[in-house]
């Protein structure tokens, strides 16, 4: 049988491994930053779907941090990056659609607008109905509805557009198009603003 001071001693080993499997487990995580080039630190990623992201006003002092955005959250379950690169570049286009435009309407790879859209030509009218659906929860993205005005020439719709309903992180609008001999053509345009 062991005395009590042996027993002692092996309680403070363990104790210690734990302490230390722990320390050096702490330690092997690690952390990305970028500076801006004044020195100040612009963000910290600490893999995966974690980083924080810095600003700062004119005078130097820190005015908000934060984290992953949901274009960045979307990205990341997507692709497995935050970054606006390569496959999840929000200009990469698969399905006919850049990857902004399908997360702004939340359409399904494959899918296509078709299942976030709709146009209705109805016959015996020059009017052109138009259905989508956009994001809400981003303040920096807006979805614009772009009309054909001639051959390569978009411009944006200037008619009213309504809200029909919310459903979550997204609202659906719509909107009509008068034209004088066929329907044009349309588009749905996101812009992200910094």
């Amino acid at each position: 049988m062991a005395d009590f001071g042996t027993i002692c001693w092996k309680v403070k080993v363990f104790t210690l491994a734990i302490f230390l499997g722990l320390f050096c487990g702490a330690l092997q995580a690690s952390v990305t930053y970028t500076y801006s080039p004044d020195g100040r630190i612009k963000s910290a990623d600490y893999g995966g779907s974690s980083r924080i992201t810095y600003s700062y006003d004119d005078a130097g002092d820190l005015i908000s941090s934060k984290g992953p955005s949901p274009l960045e959250l979307w990205r990341y379950s997507s692709f497995g990056t935050l970054d606006s690169i390569g496959l999840a570049s929000d200009s990469a286009i698969s399905d006919g659609l850049s990857n902004l435009l399908r997360f702004s309407i939340g359409a399904a790879t494959g899918d296509g607008l078709s299942s976030r859209t709709t146009a209705v030509d109805d016959p015996g009218t020059t009017t052109l109905s138009i259905s989508w659906w956009a994001r809400n929860d981003m303040p920096t993205l807006s979805v614009q509805l772009e009309i054909e005005a001639s051959p390569g020439v978009w411009a944006t719709h200037s008619g009213s557009v309504t809200t029909v309903t919310t459903s979550g992180a997204y609202t659906q609008y719509e909107a009509e198009v008068l034209y004088s001999t066929s329907a044009p053509a349309w588009r749905l345009t996101p812009t992200l603003l910094p």
